[in-house]
């Protein structure tokens, strides 16, 4: 049977009320209803660097898929009123108490376009166009249905997020098990969150999910051998990964929780299927470098010259090559450098995987963050069946997966955005430790404590609890943003 057939059976047999509440329509439901609320009630262009991504999107909408050379910079013509609106709503002080005053939106929402009248906007400039390509089409749609600035913004995020819930009710359909773990997983207020907002992260957390629901189908319930269309939609997956966001080169890898046997007999066919393994391995290895390929060196045959990001490296001494060099030669203070910030960061970095909204500012009480953190847990530790285990190999796979590529975020912050020698590291967020998390929580699967008793009335309640902290999340954004 085919993953595609696969993919959209239902049970057709089972009468049972209960059994028809899905948890990928519970999922998609609680998504399209919470997620456009999200959609409005978090101010224009509020979410992390959703100004610069929103601008890149409408280029790429407009058609500049290609930056241009301005003088000693590269950037796109941007309609001047769509940059002045954006701004105006930049560097409002929220987390000192103010509020948006009544009006401030419907008096922007008045503002035309006026799309010839344009500034060249130098901010978003080596963005590649693939990551995306998810708000384009409503970023596109709404220029036909209203040009408004603050409009055009709203259609670009409605549009990511039924990207993002239509990538994750397949991935919740397809998987064999924790259904109920990626339902709440992917509606946590963070990840609803990103999914709301104009940004590459949308897509980088829908397929890191996705594609540990591929694996899991193919480990657990694909029946046979993997076949050529197989290795193809994995290869496409895997392909389009680090194009949404470059900075998980391990998640791939979970491919690996699938057995040998699933890729061939290992009595007569011993080499072949090994070198299948390899082959697949490398790929993923070399896929982490197919942007710079492809894009990066797309960018590099145009003879672009950006003097202004050489300058912003300069000024930050951030230059990762040198960083590398000063590392080799203190590596027992990198290592003590790199511990001291888990222990004294690691709290605010967990609460940004579950609730920290707007530019990281607005986080949900500590009890909130408490609550649905051992909710997270308590569902991966009871979300499995008597009938599918981890082996000890496959649980090794997705320990190294997971903490490899948290491991890996702090590295390549301390690498990329710290000072050389820089005892604090800076700039990392919580937000950027979603893609690990599924294989983090893949670990804590088990056969035996399943509540098998209550499994019919497992995506009900979890459906239920995650209705609730959505409404306590959207009630905290009201209060936190408006008057």
């Amino acid at each position: 049977m085919s993953t595609h057939r696969t993919i959209f059976m239902t049970n057709s047999g089972n009468n049972n009320f209960l059994d028809k509440l899905k948890p990928e329509f519970l999922f998609l439901a609680a998504g399209i209803i919470f997620g456009l609320f999200y959609v409005f009630i978090n101010p224009p262009f509020q979410s992390n660097d959703e100004d610069r991504h929103f601008f890149r999107a409408y280029a790429i909408a407009d058609g500049q898929i290609s930056p241009q050379q301005g003088d000693g910079v590269i950037g796109y013509d941007i309609p001047t009123n769509l940059i002045s609106v954006t701004q105006s709503f930049q560097g409002i002080p929220y987390f000192n108490g103010t509020k948006l005053k009544p009006g401030t939106i419907e008096k922007a929402k008045k503002v035309p376009l006026k799309k010839k009248t344009t500034t060249f906007y130098t901010h978003a400039d080596k963005y590649n166009p693939i990551a995306f390509m998810h708000v384009v089409p409503g970023i596109f749609l709404g220029k036909y249905i209203n040009d408004n600035p603050v409009w055009l913004h709203w259609f670009g995020r409605i549009s990511g997020l039924f990207m993002y819930l239509i990538v994750v009710f397949i991935a919740i359909r397809i998987t064999p098990v924790f259904k109920n773990l990626f339902l709440v997983l992917a509606l946590t207020p963070m990840w609803l969150f990103q999914a709301c907002s104009i940004s590459y992260d949308t897509m980088s957390n829908a397929l890191s999910i996705l594609m540990a629901a591929l694996f899991l189908y193919f480990a657990f319930a694909k029946e046979g051998k993997l076949k050529r269309n197989d290795y193809l939609l994995v290869i496409l997956l895997t392909g389009l990964f680090p194009f949404m966001k470059n900075g998980y080169p391990l998640v791939p890898f979970l491919f690996f929780i699938v057995p040998l046997s699933k890729l061939g007999d290992m009595k007569t066919e011993k080499f072949k299927t090994i070198s299948k393994a390899v082959l697949m391995g490398i790929f993923f290895w070399l896929s982490f470098s197919l942007p710079n390929y492809t894009w990066g060196k797309y960018l590099a045959s145009q003879d672009l010259i950006n003097d202004k990001y050489v300058a912003i490296h300069k000024e930050y001494k951030n230059d990762p090559k040198t960083h590398i060099k000063f590392l080799k030669e203190n590596p027992s203070g990198f290592v003590s450098t790199v511990v001291d910030n888990i222990l004294f960061q690691g709290e605010e970095w967990t609460a940004g995987t579950i609730g920290r909204f707007g530019y990281s500012y607005a986080k949900l009480p500590n009890a909130v963050l408490i609550i649905h953190g051992l909710v997270l847990l308590l569902t991966a530790f009871t979300d499995g069946k008597k009938n599918i285990s981890f082996s000890t190999y496959q649980k090794a796979v997705v320990l190294f997966i997971g903490t490899g590529s948290a491991l890996g975020i702090v590295v390549g912050t301390y690498l990329y955005m710290t000072k050389i020698g820089g005892e604090l590291i800076f700039g990392l967020q919580g937000r950027y430790f979603l893609p690990a998390i599924p294989a983090l929580l893949l670990f804590l699967y088990n056969s035996e404590f399943t509540l098998e008793k209550i499994s019919k009335y497992k995506p009900v309640i979890v459906t239920a609890y995650i209705s609730l902290i959505l409404i306590y999340s959207i009630m905290f954004m009201s209060d936190y943003y408006y008057m």
